[in-house]
């Protein structure tokens, strides 16, 4: 197996130099173990990775910079098919758990692996996915003008990717009035995507979205609260205003990779408004460049 040597993805570089920063997470509720992805962690990461060792493979730069309390890079080593395989055996029900389960593996299991924000762990997956599989995605628009449906072709590495804005706000604010209580808010992270798997089979007529739920588990109480006990108080408790809020929070501080894409139409000439879309069939073995025309004209 070859591995690739292209481009990262363009970075929009922020001059901000910042050490590492406590991210506030919750009092743990459940040890969390590989079977069992409830609990959240109350600890801070100091990098302590000296940038000049690369035994441990190849090193991504991450667009959170060290700002989120866990470093602001990881390592990584070759995908080898027993990756493949076990990303093969995911279903619907564990195809997020699966894949960032395999992920860690490939990063080398930083034991900071959980708390990596959403953001950072999908510039590594587009990072690896490039310089492994290759840097060109296929994939199909049709013209919201007439209709018309043609296949486009995107360089990953030029896709635009953004730090994390220096405004960043830790412990960001919010009153939930109808108790007076203050609530935090932070990024979701990896630990978060687990746990709303699983809250899912745990209660699957809960009747909730997966974003709903994703937005009440970045949410610091400042007290023990478990996962469905966080879910109904929301519910309970938070106004449609307040929930807003919390979602222009998340919209505000977004970063790491800016996958909007305005398509031409070639027949109409209308612009078509889309985002470049990442599919289970973009993680789980799609067809590898290989050596094998180069080894064959060697026999």
């Amino acid at each position: 197996m070859q591995q690739l040597k292209t481009e990262r993805p363009k970075r929009k570089k922020s001059p901000m130099e910042v050490s590492p920063a406590e991210e506030v997470i919750d009092t743990p509720v459940d040890e969390a173990t590989d079977d069992d992805f409830y609990g959240y962690t109350d600890q801070s990461y100091e990098d302590d990775h000296d940038p000049s060792d690369n035994s441990m493979g190849n090193i991504i730069d991450l667009p959170s910079k060290g700002m989120l309390g866990y470093p602001g890079e990881v390592t990584y080593r070759e995908i080898m098919a027993g990756d493949e395989e076990i990303l093969k055996t995911s279903t619907a029900k564990n195809f997020h758990r699966t894949v960032n389960k395999v992920l860690k593996s490939i990063c080398n299991a930083p034991e900071h692996f959980d708390e990596i924000s959403l953001h950072d762990r999908d510039y590594i997956i587009s990072y690896i996915w490039a310089n492994t599989y290759g840097s060109k995605k296929t994939f199909d628009v049709t013209c919201s003008k007439c209709s018309a449906k043609e296949e486009v072709t995107v360089d990953m590495t030029q896709i635009q990717v953004d730090d994390i804005k220096e405004s960043y706000k830790k412990d960001f604010k919010l009153v939930i009035k109808k108790k007076n209580k203050e609530i935090f808010l932070r990024y979701s992270c990896i630990r978060d995507e687990n746990n709303c798997e699983k809250f899912f089979i745990d209660h699957p007529d809960s009747g909730d979205t997966k974003d709903f739920v994703m937005m009440c588990f970045a949410i610091n109480f400042k007290q023990p609260m478990d996962i469905s006990e966080r879910v109904r108080w929301m519910k309970e408790n938070a106004s449609a205003k307040e929930m807003q809020t919390i979602k222009a929070f998340h919209s505000h501080y977004r970063f790491g990779m800016d996958t909007q894409y305005d398509h031409v139409c070639s027949k109409c000439e209308g612009v078509t408004n889309t985002y470049i879309p990442f599919h289970p069939q973009d993680v789980i073995a799609p067809e590898l460049q290989t050596d094998f025309e180069e080894l064959l004209h060697a026999q």
